[in-house]
């Protein structure tokens, strides 16, 4: 079992850009979805299919393809945990003031780490084809408990 990384991701932008972005992130267990900002290639999702040399219920992968892919390009090997807070958001945060019209905040847990490879993804183009904001920003807090490490990601 992996030690838990706690993430704080803080996006900036304008109202319209928020929502595009939140529809565009979230999926069925998750509103930020690692899987929806950089999906895996076909190819490689099928290697998460059940081994059939195992019993189906040990949901023991038929290859590490996955493993490989998602660490390289992600950082991390598992997708966001569930959200903490309601929908995602820490509850009571106010509008920002300024250039942008609205904020969102998420949190969720990663395992052994942040997913580097995501926030690189996100401030080198990525958030702004996700919000269509060129003006969007971004704010990512980790922490991870088990070896005492914080810090916020830079590009």
């Amino acid at each position: 079992m992996p030690n838990w990384c706690y993430n704080r991701v803080e996006i900036y932008s304008e109202k319209e850009g928020i929502q595009k972005f939140k529809a565009l992130v979230r999926d069925d267990e998750r509103p930020f979805s690692l899987e929806k900002i950089m999906p895996m290639p076909q190819k490689v999702a099928a290697s998460l299919e059940p081994n059939p040399d195992y019993p189906i219920e040990l949901h023991v992968p038929s290859g590490d393809d996955w493993y490989e892919w998602r660490n390289k390009m992600w950082g991390v090997k598992w997708d966001t945990s569930p959200p903490r807070g309601e929908n995602g958001m820490y509850e009571g945060w106010p509008e920002v003031d300024g250039d942008y019209d609205y904020e969102v905040i998420y949190n969720f847990d990663t395992p052994w780490g942040p997913p580097v490879g995501i926030y690189k993804y996100l401030v080198q183009g990525g958030l702004i084809a996700l919000t269509g904001d060129p003006n969007a920003t971004i704010s990512w807090f980790w922490h991870e408990w088990g070896v005492e490490s914080a810090g916020y990601l830079k590009a």
